[in-house]
């Protein structure tokens, strides 16, 4: 019995639970669980895609993905990445309307807001002068940016995402960036768990792969 508990914390192998954001579930994390999955096959994968914020230690998880600033609390937190937003709207969209040439004149175009209440809206941007602001006005706003990058798809405005959110789209032509040299680098992506002690093998693995894989 002690040989199989020390081979557990040696060896990666069993049941790992994860959670993760709908967005980065979305657009990467199926790609790294089928990578780890072929380095690691004795360990099995189950993981919760939700907007919920799960106390990891109350639910029985191993690891979370998490957006955006983190409160404060006992986890161990890793910074995975700075989280760049672009400005991106579909072609179609552009044609019909026009492609903004510079910040303002994004006040004459309809922007998809993340969060509030619709109406207007000023949107903070890191541009080749340094920070600029512009007033936005917005009919559609939403808390989950796969709702906006859908409304993208369906030609409805010029929102704010992630570039990792909408890079398939954009290589494929669906989706274009808007400004280029403008972005927003608020956000940032990071791996928690509940503590540092005493991690499994099949945890310190996928942590490892994470970091890796998002190098």
């Amino acid at each position: 019995a002690a040989r199989s508990v020390s081979d557990d914390q040696e060896v990666p192998r069993g049941v790992i639970r994860i959670t993760a954001p709908v967005d980065f579930g979305f657009s990467y994390l199926g790609d790294i669980v089928a990578s780890f999955r072929k380095l690691y096959p004795e360990v099995e994968v189950d993981v919760d895609i939700t907007q919920r914020t799960i106390n990891l230690v109350e639910e029985g998880f191993d690891l979370a993905l998490r957006a955006g600033k983190l409160a404060d609390s006992s986890l161990v937190a890793t910074k995975l990445a700075d989280t760049d937003f672009g400005l991106f709207a579909s072609p179609a969209y552009l044609a019909a309307r026009g492609t903004p040439k510079e910040l303002a004149d994004l006040a004459e175009h309809d922007c998809l807001l993340f969060r509030g209440r619709p109406g207007r809206r000023r949107w903070n941007l890191e541009g080749p002068s340094g920070r600029e602001t512009v007033d936005v006005v917005g009919h559609v706003s939403a808390n989950d940016f796969s709702f906006l990058h859908g409304m993208l798809l369906a030609d409805a405005g010029i929102t704010q995402l992630p570039r990792f959110v909408v890079k398939c789209d954009v290589h494929a032509g669906r989706l274009a960036e808007v400004l280029p040299q403008y972005k927003n680098t608020d956000g940032a992506l990071y791996l928690v768990y509940p503590s540092s002690r005493h991690l499994s093998a099949k945890v310190r693995a996928f942590r490892d792969h994470v970091l890796k894989e998002l190098e």
